[in-house]
């Protein structure tokens, strides 16, 4: 099976492990890893690792998130979405011109206090796992980014709205916050991941989709591996250094064939053209950050 990644339009009621698993058996390989989790309420947008690709997961770049959510006004729960138990109800009396007033003030930088209900992990333990047992402990905030924030729609007490926001944000807290500051309560009643970063739902594929495919058709769907390091330059090795990017050696500027750009970080490729590895930029010159192998891509 070929290595890279393979966009995946995740359905409802499905965990992120769910589909992973899926997988393997539709790919029939074991090495199969996702790169960000979805809740089982949540639909859209999964980026999925396959064979090689999985060596990447540690080395992701940063990537900004856009979503398609709903915000229920007058209720909150105890996973602050739509699933959980309700916890308290108020009257909800706003008006579509003050939540379009208030929309807008949570867009910026701040920092954002992670639910109890989530992948997170606090000394070695994921908060939903403490939260299902009735544990509720202090959690550090966290600095995120909400780049972009529309409203969509607003019907009586919900508000559909698509946001553009960087990594780690939680958009059932974003739900919650929003709630409070229009006066009342809030709880997230839909998400769908529509983005990430250069990555489109509209280019995804649904499980019944793919086991619809033939192994070849198969195989066209997963992207190359290095399409995923798309925001790191590329350098292109010198066919007589060949033997020290094989072997992982350091790099100089010396060895490479092609025009570098400043950066931190670069893809690196072997004369033919190969994605070989990721090195990163140091004061002597370049040392190898992850090694993918000369196998084809």
């Amino acid at each position: 099976m070929k290595s890279g990644y393979i966009l995946i339009d995740k359905e409802e009621g499905m965990t992120s492990f769910a589909v992973v698993s899926a997988l393997r058996k539709i790919l029939h390989t074991k090495k199969i890893g996702h790169t960000g989790t979805l809740d089982p309420m949540a639909t859209g947008l999964l980026l999925i690792c396959v064979e090689r690709g999985t060596k990447a997961v540690s080395v992701m770049p940063e990537s900004n998130k856009q979503y398609e959510a709903e915000l229920t006004l007058g209720i909150s729960t105890d996973t602050e979405d739509i699933t959980g138990e309700i916890i308290e109800k108020r009257d909800v009396c706003v008006s579509s011109k003050e939540i379009e007033k208030v929309f807008p003030s949570f867009i910026g930088e701040f920092d954002q206090i992670p639910p109890m209900y989530s992948a997170k992990k606090v000394n070695g333990q994921k908060l939903y796992d403490l939260a299902r047992k009735g544990e509720v402990i202090e959690r550090k905030p966290t600095h995120i980014e909400i780049f972009d924030l529309n409203i969509l729609s607003i019907e009586e007490n919900k508000v559909r709205f698509l946001v553009d926001c960087s990594k780690g944000t939680y958009i059932r807290t974003l739900c919650k916050d929003i709630g409070e500051k229009l006066g009342t309560l809030g709880t997230m009643s839909y998400l769908r991941r529509t983005k990430t970063e250069n990555f489109s739902v509209l280019n995804a594929h649904t499980l019944d989709e793919l086991r619809n495919m033939t192994e070849e058709q198969l195989s066209d769907c997963i992207m190359d591996l290095d399409s995923i390091f798309y925001v790191y330059p590329k350098l292109v090795m010198k066919r007589e250094s060949e033997c020290y990017l094989k072997n992982g050696n350091r790099l100089y500027d010396s060895n490479f064939s092609s025009e570098i750009v400043e950066s931190d970080i670069y893809r690196v490729y072997s004369s033919s053209g190969k994605f070989v590895s990721l090195y990163k930029k140091d004061e002597d010159g370049y040392v190898v950050l992850k090694m993918f192998g000369y196998e084809d891509n």
